[in-house]
């Protein structure tokens, strides 16, 4: 795997034609007149393509690959990461990208002939492939890289988001086969600005940059597209959230929100009622006295809408033992939590099965857990 920084290098190497297009003629392609002589037509052409090359093509480097036992992380500092930002005080330009073990690029689709139940996935092979068909499977290539972007809350980092909500050990635990995205908001404050996501496709930009990057990584393939994305956050995360949703410029196919529903519920209702809000699903966790006012005013806007939505307590969840199984059927959950508001992520592998319940594509079954004793796993301080 060749790594990011040798491949930018080489993206910012210009021919000697196109260099001399793009700093004016040398002295030595001037003839005696002191008048340039005419340019060559092979470096009008290469000028020509650096000018409408994205910007996304030059930018972006990967400052550390940091292996753990769940998976790796790239430390990455990116021009369409949320700062800086045109208006805004905050530089740090970090977004933390986080590739669990498991993780397989390309996947098989497979659903039986006549058979009303959900396609089983498997990492692509040729052997698996003829494997499945002789089973007499219906398969299908799967090229689509789905992507999980949480914004943190505030008086945070990316590295104290990772460590303090286990974010990295519970998506990895999750099964998903998804890449995980956290940018840098402002850094250790308490401010929900969130910098060039204000902006008209800022959050497209963003994950186009980080798609990107990825490919040059080689953990994506260079003709593999985005997929589905789930938008999570926590606390003053709201703003980059709903930010993402009203002005990003890309589909968002779920939103997980952590005690982080304290504005803009109009932009989260906008987004279920829409014609595509049939195929969109919220999960909101609110514990304190502000996301649960705005929760109460969502729930209200719904119900005068005729939108069918869920609301239960911790309580209630593990009193009508609320499986994993039936979590992943509801669309609009609301749950009233009594974890605590610095706790609602991490505690109860929350943010685990929360993502187990996703409409992304996994692995395993859902007695997975149970087999393997990891409902009885502790995450460790």
């Amino acid at each position: 795997m060749r790594s990011g920084g040798t491949e930018k290098a080489e993206a910012r190497r210009v021919a000697p034609e196109a260099e001399a297009v793009l700093s004016g003629p040398s002295s030595a392609s001037r003839p005696a007149s002191g008048r340039p002589r005419s340019l060559p037509v092979s470096g009008l052409l290469l000028a020509a393509l650096l000018l409408v090359l994205p910007a996304t093509a030059l930018a972006g480097k990967t400052s550390k690959r940091e292996k753990g036992d769940y998976g790796t992380t790239y430390w990455t500092h990116l021009d369409q990461a949320p700062y800086p930002a045109k208006g805004f005080k905050y530089k740090d330009d970090t977004v933390g990208i986080f590739v669990p073990r498991h993780y397989c690029p390309v996947l098989i689709r497979a659903t039986k002939k006549g058979k009303h139940r959900p396609p089983d996935y498997s990492c692509y092979s040729e052997k698996q492939w003829k494997k499945l068909k002789k089973q007499g499977y219906s398969v299908r290539r799967v090229d689509a890289v789905d992507y999980v972007v949480h914004f943190h809350g505030h008086s945070n980092t990316v590295a104290k988001t990772f460590a303090n909500h286990k974010l990295r050990e519970q998506f990895s635990l999750s099964l998903q086969n998804a890449i995980l995205v956290v940018p840098q908001g402002p850094v250790n404050v308490v401010d929900s600005d969130c910098g060039k996501l204000e902006s008209k496709n800022g959050f497209r930009n963003l994950l186009k940059e980080v798609h990107a990057l990825l490919q040059d990584e080689g953990v994506v393939g260079r003709k593999q597209r985005i997929g589905r994305i789930i938008l999570t956050s926590h606390s003053g995360g709201y703003k980059c959230t709903a930010m993402s949703i009203k002005l990003g410029g890309i589909e968002i196919s779920e939103v997980f929100l952590f005690d982080s529903l304290y504005s803009y519920t109009e932009v989260f209702f906008n987004w279920l009622k829409s014609p595509k809000g049939k195929d969109r699903r919220l999960i909101n966790v609110y514990f304190r006295d502000k996301p649960r006012a705005r929760s109460e005013e969502l729930m209200a806007m719904l119900k005068s809408a005729r939108i069918a939505f869920a609301h239960l307590t911790d309580s209630q969840m593990q009193k009508e033992n609320f499986s994993r199984k039936r979590l992943a059927k509801e669309s609009i959950l609301f749950i009233e939590t009594d974890l605590g508001h610095s706790q609602c992520t991490r505690d109860n592998f929350n943010y685990r099965d929360y993502l187990f319940s996703s409409r992304l594509k996994r692995f395993r079954s859902t007695d997975w857990f149970k087999k393997k004793g990891l409902d009885k796993l502790e995450l460790n301080p």
